[in-house]
């Protein structure tokens, strides 16, 4: 679950150029300062790998733009999410990219082959939607398998997605990816 506390900033209200944006003040909950407002997130959920599926720049700056992941078909694993689950990009060759959060219950929604989302020709047709935390700007900039398996102990993705066990650990790869990429 997600719970938004927002809040406006007064015009008077000094933040800092160089102040972060994003600071975690433990219990998984998250102050974003950004863009005249403040937003508190409490967040509780499971923590999913999810590979991006081609390992392009193209394609990654296109999941990135349009704050989605996508896979050929979650039916056959039954892939739901539910809000406050967060979800960490991977692609193969590269390693994990950023995170992002899932903001309702949801499951993969189906777009329509050669629709203007019909961006692989007719493969990766099914869209999860989620927005996005922190993410790299180049894909070559990931956190390569290696570094997370000797680091957190946690193996990369061996499917299009699957849930980490390993919650603590994912919290500090989680943390790892903020400090190394820029937040959204």
């Amino acid at each position: 679950m997600i719970t938004v506390q927002s809040m406006a900033l007064e015009k008077g209200l000094y933040i800092p150029q160089n102040s972060l944006e994003k600071a975690n003040f433990g219990d998984n909950v998250r102050i974003i300062v950004k863009q005249g407002e403040i937003r508190l997130l409490s967040i509780s959920g499971d923590i999913y790998w999810h590979n991006i599926g081609f390992n392009e720049q193209d394609w990654w700056q296109y999941v990135k733009t349009n704050n989605v992941l996508s896979c050929i078909n979650p039916e056959d694993r039954k892939a739901t999410y539910c809000k406050g689950d967060r979800i960490i990009a991977y692609a193969n060759e590269y390693g994990a990219l950023g995170w992002g959060i899932i903001t309702k219950d949801t499951t993969y929604r189906k777009i329509e082959e050669g629709s203007a989302e019909d961006v692989k020709n007719g493969t990766h047709l099914y869209r999860l939607d989620l927005e996005w935390q922190c993410v790299a700007n180049n894909i070559e900039d990931g956190i390569k398998g290696a570094d997370i398996l000797s680091e957190f102990n946690i193996h990369h993705p061996l499917s299009a997605f699957s849930r980490i066990t390993k919650n603590e650990e994912a919290e500090l790869l989680i943390q790892q990816l903020e400090n190394k990429f820029n937040s959204i």
